[in-house]
């Protein structure tokens, strides 16, 4: 159960990462925007989306 918790936590950081760079990337000019967004990881993006709908495939 603590695994599970301190993967729970890892998520929400990234979450809070992620919007924290939605708020910067709204305030960029479009070139700044368009070069933040390329920087973004994929598997992050992926991580913060199971989390949000629930998915937990570290239990499969």
């Amino acid at each position: 159960m603590e695994e599970q918790e301190k993967q729970q936590q890892n998520l929400k950081l990234d979450e809070l990462k992620y919007n924290q760079l939605i708020l910067v990337i709204k305030e960029s000019t479009e070139e700044e925007a368009e070069n933040l967004v390329k920087e973004l990881n994929g598997d992050t993006l992926n991580k913060i989306d199971d989390n949000r709908y629930g998915f937990n495939f570290s239990c499969l």
